[in-house]
């Protein structure tokens, strides 16, 4: 599992860095500010899963799973720090089929007190 690092955008832009996802899974450190940013592609569907660490308010821990159409760009998240991180405060992500066509990037968004 590859841990990405999280990078920062603000009103004035910035270039974003994207990687290959890796086979095994992704993670990444989650303040509940961050964005998870993919591209497919492949002209076949895949399906990106965040996996629930912790029970929601109705007492049930699960997975949330995107499903990704073929040759698509996509933003997921934000992502609730009680429900998906883990011990060290990162969120795990995992891949359908196969990791490959597939490039990764995860998104900060500034909190609306972050300074111009």
């Amino acid at each position: 599992m590859a841990t990405l690092t999280v990078q920062s955008t603000s009103l004035a832009g910035d270039a974003l860095t994207v990687t290959a996802a890796a086979s095994g899974g992704d993670e990444f450190v989650n303040t509940g500010r961050e964005m998870f940013y993919v591209v497919n592609a492949s002209a076949s569907a895949r399906t990106v899963t965040f996996t629930g660490q912790n029970a929601s308010n109705f007492n049930v821990t699960s997975n949330s799973a995107v499903a990704l159409t073929g040759s698509s760009t996509w933003t997921i998240g934000s992502f609730s720090k009680d429900w998906f991180n883990d011990a060290n405060e990162k969120v795990q992500v995992t891949y359908s089929d196969s990791a490959a066509n597939l490039t990764v990037a995860v998104i900060q968004m500034p909190s609306t007190t972050d300074s111009l």
